[in-house]
């Protein structure tokens, strides 16, 4: 099991559609919109190598939040950027290189989806390869505590898979090993 193909079991099934757009050249900044029929909340991944970091949502506030996926260069060539992605004010940034100035990576996930599965939102092709993942949840299948941070209702915890059971039950950012969570979750199988 890899992050990218995690379905939730028992949580609520919204409908979610994500709208954005590209801003005007030479910037390489896509702002869009995730909204639903009810409040949601959101868990950013960052996926390069094996190595997956996670951040999550702030609190929502509505039945929309922000997904965000910005190239930032690091000089005057336009390939060597900081790609920085969030979704509801939660994200992660990593470096690549691209295979030309003017790339902008495609964003399939425009459209409609559901809550409770991770989804792709864009593949960034450079030196490395990176992808830009989302899980969206609906905001009663989770709780927030005292210090703002949401996490996962109590009663789901026992279902997650063990891939995301750090992203959902503690913490407000984190990482981990793609490959190692592989491995712990294919030993606890009998």
């Amino acid at each position: 099991m890899t992050i990218g193909n995690i379905s939730l079991s028992g949580v609520a099934r919204l409908p979610v559609t994500i709208s954005g757009k590209w801003s005007t050249p030479p910037k390489r900044d896509w702002r869009g919109l995730a909204s639903s029929v009810e409040p949601i909340v959101a868990v950013s991944f960052l996926r390069c190598n094996g190595r997956v970091e996670w951040c999550l949502s702030e609190r929502p506030t509505g039945n929309a939040i922000e997904v965000r996926l910005a190239l930032f260069p690091f000089d005057e060539s336009a390939v060597d950027i900081q790609v920085n992605t969030s979704i509801g004010g939660g994200g992660r940034r990593y470096r690549s290189i691209l295979p030309s100035p003017g790339y902008h990576p495609t964003i399939p996930i425009i459209g409609s989806f559901e809550t409770g599965r991770i989804m792709l939102i864009s593949r960034i092709e450079g030196d490395p390869c990176i992808d830009f993942l989302g899980l969206f949840l609906a905001r009663w299948d989770t709780k927030t505590g005292r210090d703002g941070i949401w996490h996962i209702r109590p009663h789901f915890r026992e279902i997650l898979p063990k891939l995301i059971l750090a992203p959902l039950t503690y913490g407000r950012t984190g990482e981990f090993q793609e490959r190692e969570c592989e491995q712990t979750a294919s030993a606890d199988r009998p």
